[in-house]
């Protein structure tokens, strides 16, 4: 979907009326091709993970803040074994993501915290599999078929 106001890329993890997984994308034309990938991969991660299945949280609370850092983290994982490694991929997507996080309003530690995870996550030496069976032997969330 397009919006001749929005002025950056979102994506939203929702069940269709049927029950099946998707991710709403907006705005896509406002950012790089890594940046779409990173939406996507985290979104999709909402679904790999049952986010939509658990209750909603308030937006500010530590559980949702931990279900963001998970998805952000499965995100960078993927953009890394898809990628190959590509180092200057993720650093293009944290920058445009800044970019969007300071247009929103983010502060500057939020965005530092938040670009510290994906960093820190990119550079893991584990597979996709792997990290999502760990945070679900943690979490008690479904794991990724």
């Amino acid at each position: 979907m397009k919006s001749k106001t929005g002025k950056i890329t979102i994506g939203i993890a929702k069940k269709d009326i049927l029950g099946k997984p998707i991710v709403y994308r907006f705005n896509y034309d406002k950012s790089s091709k890594s940046l779409q990938k990173f939406v996507d991969y985290h979104e999709c991660a909402h679904h790999q993970t049952g986010d939509l299945e658990k209750t909603n949280l308030p937006h500010n609370s530590k559980d949702y803040l931990l279900r963001e850092e998970i998805a952000d983290c499965i995100a960078a994982i993927r953009m890394k074994s898809d990628h190959l490694n590509d180092k200057n991929l993720i650093i293009n997507t944290l920058n445009e993501l800044k970019k969007a996080m300071i247009y929103i309003g983010f502060d500057e530690l939020s965005i530092k915290r938040r670009k510290d995870n994906i960093l820190k996550c990119f550079n893991k030496n584990i597979s996709l599999t792997n990290y999502i069976k760990d945070i679900g032997m943690q979490k008690n969330i479904t794991k990724i078929k």
